[in-house]
């Protein structure tokens, strides 16, 4: 792979993450203005309880909406975390070592290990125009020039 490759490589990467974080910070953001609503949706219970019980009146059933808005804002707040966990998971980022791969590798170039169960569908990835400085003895993939490991079928580089 060559230098202007792997900086355009790493730019488009980075541009991602970006991506990533600001869409995780969205989503906290999210989360955030949920739980303001839970606590006046809580202050509002605490106040219809007190009212209650100062008036000896034990009309409970009539809090029960209130609760289960409650609960539709916590179940709200488990999807938007569920979102967070899979935004953090990326194709290509290795869940050993955590180091940021191609998005088509197979095995991390750092560590070696696979990044994920091999999918037979998966088409090759295109071989580039310019000549490759660095390529797999096995598989005869290129090859970051930091490879450790070949991201395509897991050979440990010598």
């Amino acid at each position: 792979m060559g230098f202007w490759n792997q900086i355009k490589q790493q730019a488009s990467v980075l541009k991602e993450k970006t991506a990533d974080k600001t869409r995780e910070w969205q989503l906290q953001n999210q989360i955030n203005d949920i739980r303001n609503q839970i606590q006046a949706k809580h202050n509002t219970l605490g106040i219809k309880v007190y009212e209650m019980y100062k008036e000896d009146r034990g009309d409970y059933d009539s809090l029960v909406p209130l609760c289960e808005e409650i609960d539709v804002l916590f179940g709200k707040i488990s999807e938007l975390e569920e979102q967070i966990e899979e935004l953090k998971i990326k194709a290509g980022t290795c869940p050993h070592c955590q180091h940021l791969n191609t998005p088509d590798a197979r095995f991390c170039a750092n560590c070696g290990k696979p990044l994920a169960e091999a999918d037979d569908d998966k088409a090759a990835p295109e071989p580039e125009q310019e000549p490759t400085p660095a390529v797999c003895p096995a598989c005869q993939a290129e090859l970051a020039d930091e490879a450790k490991f070949c991201p395509h079928c897991g050979h440990q580089i010598q």
